[in-house]
């Protein structure tokens, strides 16, 4: 009787299998949709005031941000230009020398909680500031006059039917231009992922946006992120992005500037990483000229971040990339990568910090700091036993922990003779559910080697969590950095897909879900019947242990 109901059941659940898999390629095809809520060359509404000699910028008009002004706005498309030096590309020409510009404009949005991206792409001329419903969200200094530059926008700044963007731009000097487009999609025409922002390590940084990193997503090759070249330190751009993405296809071009010493014209060599992944060592720096250097790679990347550390440089002007891009895989049988949870070494890959209870002062303090592995530079401030000061790192992977290392940094005097600074009590996180692992950990400076709490068993987790319980020092409540080490993980019932200490109707649904390809699961997890393929059959397996 057991068999019989099991073999209905399965046979009812592989209908579902059947309708999951309609509805997951549905939601595929329908994730890379684009909705264009400005378009370039769209009719806004405006106000210019004339500014005089002196006057750096105009008064706004009180209310024009939420459209409760009494002012008289004019209507006019975009390209916008001043009467100094128009553009050709210009719709509306304006006409004072001297000016601010105040830009208005409503749009509707019909899910403002399903969007994971929000791109703005905007030229202009000059200090513009960019608000969405009365909020600021962007803002710039100079100009960008050449080409349209690419900014991600925070989503949540959206809301379910009208919105209103509004832009002040000045014009203190010289020519003026201004368009923008608003969007949300995954890729471009071309089929590139929009980045969600850029970053570097290793340069040296100059003023005026000249090797800004968000330059490596405007595709101009004429603008990068660089400086000379350092062989003894770590130069890299990362573009992020909003979610991760599967990565097969990844473009990257230097800047055309002076004559390179090699042959094939190329400047220097690229490692590229998809996340932590190494995908393509040595990969040349061509010019954009020269077409740049298109990397196909034979698997598909799990990540939700692209990075280029330079390797060697011969080129005669900057080490830089000018731009990069990755395209999302649509080869749904290739192999997946997906990102590794440690190094080769076992230590855990963090991916962001977070805290709370400081009292915050910029980046003498930022959360970041405990990721640097530099003790002189911390997460803290003035200890208070009243509230909750901790700091959080974040893992790139959910993984298990076994060991747990935390130091703070060697400043002021403690009254403690063993040289510890306070205690701390550490947590394991995963999602959300905070595990004490150590209590009363001495807080001890990098100078005396830090504090490293062994664990009895490996807990799985995403996040840790270092609470400061107590303080002696003289200076500051700090965590100076936090690192961690990967164990294995525990056996577990073979029976248990989810993972979750027991056996339920939540495994069926688990592994339906593989089998819909909705998810991923781990190396040995659901196949139920020993036979190395995943199949109804270990549905079937599964329903009959239940039973």
């Amino acid at each position: 009787m057991k068999k019989a109901i099991s073999a209905i059941l399965a046979c009812v659940l592989l209908m579902s299998v059947f309708t999951m898999l309609f509805i997951f390629n549905a939601q595929a095809e329908s994730s890379s949709t684009t909705t264009y809520f400005v378009n370039k060359g769209d009719n806004w509404e405006y106000i210019c005031t004339e500014i005089g000699a002196d006057e750096d910028y105009a008064a706004a008009p009180d209310g024009w941000l939420d459209k409760t002004d009494t002012a008289e706005w004019v209507e006019g498309q975009a390209p916008f230009a001043g009467a100094w030096y128009t553009s050709s590309t210009a719709n509306t020409k304006l006409p004072y020398g001297r000016f601010t510009l105040f830009l208005r404009k409503t749009f509707t949005v019909e899910n403002a909680a399903a969007l994971v991206n929000l791109v703005m792409n905007i030229i202009y001329d000059e200090d513009p500031i960019v608000y969405l419903n009365g909020k600021q969200v962007w803002t710039a200094s100079g100009y960008k006059d050449s080409t349209y530059t690419l900014v991600s926008l925070d989503p949540s700044a959206l809301q379910d039917g009208e919105n209103t963007i509004c832009v002040q731009i000045g014009n203190k000097n010289g020519g003026m231009i201004f368009d923008m487009e608003l969007l949300s999609s995954d890729c471009d025409s071309n089929g590139y992922l929009y980045g969600s922002g850029a970053e570097c390590v290793g340069f040296t940084m100059f003023s005026n946006g000249l090797n800004d990193p968000s330059n490596v997503l405007d595709n101009n090759q004429n603008t990068v992120c660089g400086s000379g070249y350092n062989a003894s330190v770590r130069q890299a751009i990362t573009v992020n992005y909003a979610k991760e993405y599967l990565i097969d296809e990844i473009f990257i071009q230097c800047k055309n500037e002076g004559t390179s010493s090699a042959e094939d014209g190329s400047y220097g060599t690229y490692d590229l990483y998809v996340g932590k992944n190494l995908v393509a060592s040595g990969v040349k720096a061509i010019t954009g000229p020269n077409g740049g250097n298109t990397v196909k790679l034979d698997k598909a990347y799990r990540g939700q971040s692209l990075t280029a550390v330079i390797t060697s440089w011969y080129g005669p002007g900057w080490a830089c990339v000018a731009d990069m891009m990755a395209k999302p895989c649509a080869d749904k049988n290739k192999e997946v990568v997906e990102q590794p949870a440690a190094d080769e070494n076992g230590n855990i890959y963090l991916s962001s910090a977070t805290c709370t209870g400081f009292t915050s002062f910029g980046s003498i303090n930022a959360p970041a700091n405990v990721l640097d592995g530099n003790q002189t530079t911390v997460c803290g401030s003035n200890y208070n036993a009243s509230v909750e000061q901790s700091v959080t790192v974040n893992f790139n992977v959910r993984t298990y922990v076994s060991e747990i290392f935390v130091q703070c940094k060697d400043e002021g005097t403690t009254t403690n003779e063993d040289g510890s600074r306070g205690t701390y009590d550490i947590y394991v996180v995963n999602n959300g559910v905070e595990t004490l692992v150590a209590s009363g950990v001495k807080a001890m400076t990098g100078t005396d080697g830090g504090s490293l709490v062994t664990l009895d068993k490996s807990v799985e987790g995403d996040a840790i969590k270092v609470v400061i319980t107590s303080w002696q020092g003289s200076a500051w409540a700090c965590v100076a950095d936090i690192s961690a080490k990967e164990g294995e993980a525990p056996a577990r019932d073979p029976y248990d897909v989810n993972g979750d200490g027991m056996v339920s109707i939540a495994d069926v649904s688990t592994l339906l879900d593989y089998l819909s390809g909705a998810i991923s699961l781990e190396d040995g997890v659901g196949d139920i019947d020993k036979d190395s393929t995943i199949n109804i059959a270990d549905v079937t397996c599964l329903l009959d242990n239940m039973a």
